[in-house]
């Protein structure tokens, strides 16, 4: 079975949108051909089906959706950029010497876990809005 994911295929209308012929052409293309391609289409043996329990939803086989950008929660409560995104420029840091030296100055980078995060979070944003007869107590607000 092929699954074509054409939804990002179209030209975009007041109304409704509308398939270009170049959009029309592609899909033929592929569906006579019975071509894979990446995040457009795949060909799907009976056993894939099977596997997935015959859940035809096209986005199970063939996701064009882009990458999850990743979160960086000590840039986010801190401040600053991100290690992975200067890394993530590495080809252009080898094409002007010392530019990452002079831009980016590093920093020591803290990590939280979910309970720690919790316990900095109740003792300084939520001891400021809660009145002093109530109690955080493990995720549970308890009042007396």
């Amino acid at each position: 079975m092929l699954f074509i994911n054409a939804d990002n295929e179209y030209k975009e209308g007041k109304v409704q949108n509308t398939l270009r012929s170049e959009d029309i052409e592609k899909i033929a293309y592929v569906y006579r051909n019975r071509r894979s391609l990446n995040k457009y289409s795949k060909l799907v043996t009976v056993a894939e089906l099977e596997k997935e329990e015959f859940n035809c939803n096209i986005r199970r086989y063939v996701d064009n959706s882009p990458p999850a950008e990743p979160h960086d929660v000590h840039a986010h409560l801190h401040g600053g950029i991100p290690g992975s995104e200067v890394e993530a420029l590495a080809e252009y840091w080898k094409s002007y010497a010392g530019i990452r030296e002079q831009l980016f100055v590093p920093v020591k980078k803290m990590c939280f876990d979910g309970q720690n995060l919790f316990v900095i979070l109740q003792d300084k944003i939520l001891a400021r809005y809660v009145p002093r007869d109530r109690v955080w107590c493990s995720n549970t607000l308890i009042t007396s």
